[in-house]
């Protein structure tokens, strides 16, 4: 939302986010907004940012990039990995 006020500059406010969610990162618990960026889900698990991001799909990994926007959901399971190879992080 755009604003402005006699003699002030104009303000924009962040944009909105939807509601919070709980999902796995790595098996621990991480509180994130229901619509979230790569990037995002890493810095709240606290995961190196040079890691890559997979969301586990039934027994597929699908590559997340750090700009990419998701909708997640409750429980959701992401795999965050220092390889290109997610086995390497244990579930």
């Amino acid at each position: 939302m755009i604003r402005s006020t006699q003699g002030q500059e104009k303000l924009r406010e962040p944009r909105k986010r939807a509601g919070t969610v709980e999902i796995l990162v790595n098996t621990k618990p991480v509180q994130v907004a229901s619509e979230v960026t790569g990037a995002e889900i890493k810095a709240a698990a606290k995961v190196p940012e040079d890691f890559r991001l997979f969301r586990v799909d039934g027994h597929h990994e699908i590559p997340i990039g750090d700009d990419e926007l998701l909708r997640v959901h409750h429980h959701e399971k992401f795999i965050a990995s220092p390889t290109l190879d997610p086995a390497f992080v244990t579930r």
